[in-house]
């Protein structure tokens, strides 16, 4: 990795000019290595889609296509059968110059649906989505269908099943003491039932006799919590929009910058 250069700052004579023509100088290198950059990865990418669309072709024509294929481009069988099944599933009709090859293969996954891989796609491209987030989304999307199977299949629907889930019974769990254990493990099969049924029933007793002061101590308690939120709400620093210190040039594309905070990944200059 290449040092980065940094500037000294000392009390010594400030020239202001060269303070400012450094400024200019650090924000026009930094729109130059984003666009070497981006054409970097739109020439990538558009080999990895012409080495598809090229090995399919040869395929119609010769019987070891791959074989030559491997000994040509030096790359491994399992390689090239990856690049060529995106570019299989994503033909020219289906492929977005401003959406990177790593897309297509996250997306590849969600094959049960094109319509639903084209949506993601235009939005990745409206959005500007990185891979990672395109994974997240990806893998949100898979979830959601097989939710809607398993939905279908019981001739229901998603908000159907959520809304019943809420009505089921919430397990919690109770650890005692050995001696207070072995007493209800005592009085349970004595009334041939399980230790679970006697601490509900008990549970359930005092609710129903006290159920007015519980519902006054559970308001209570929730209004404590949403003040306790607010207030830590209140004391979190307020994220710097970097991107207003340097407004970007209308013709440059935003510059990649790496910083050591996780909420901030890219910085407009």
């Amino acid at each position: 990795m290449e040092p980065v250069e940094t500037i000294a700052v000392t009390d010594g004579e400030f020239d202001h000019e060269v303070w400012r023509s450094r400024g200019a100088e650090i924000v026009a290198r930094g729109r130059a290595a984003n666009l070497q950059y981006e054409e970097s990865r739109r020439v990538r990418d558009g080999s990895l889609w012409d080495l598809g669309d090229w090995l399919i072709s040869g395929e119609k024509h010769l019987s070891a296509a791959y074989d030559e294929a491997v000994s040509v481009t030096k790359l491994s069988r399992g390689r090239l059968y990856n690049i060529v099944s995106i570019a299989r599933a994503f033909p020219v009709s289906r492929r977005r110059e401003n959406v990177h090859f790593s897309h297509y293969l996250e997306v590849a996954t969600l094959a049960f649906s094109e319509k639903l891989q084209d949506r993601l796609l235009e939005y990745a491209s409206k959005n500007e989505l990185s891979v990672r987030e395109m994974k997240g989304r990806v893998e949100y999307e898979r979830k959601w269908a097989l939710k809607e199977h398993t939905a279908k299949q019981l001739g229901t629907t998603v908000e159907e099943q959520a809304e019943k889930k809420k009505l089921e019974p919430k397990r919690i769990a109770v650890w005692l003491d050995p001696k207070s254990a072995k007493i209800i493990r005592l009085i349970a099969r004595a009334n041939k039932k399980q230790p679970g049924d006697v601490l509900f029933e008990w549970a359930h007793s005092y609710y129903t006799t006290n159920r007015e002061a519980i519902r006054v101590e559970v308001r209570e308690l929730e209004a404590k919590l949403k003040l306790e939120r607010k207030q830590k709400n209140a004391e979190k620093p307020k994220p710097l929009n970097i991107s207003k210190l340097f407004p970007a040039d209308d013709k440059a594309s935003p510059v990649t910058v790496p910083l050591n905070i996780s909420v901030y990944r890219q910085v407009a200059l």
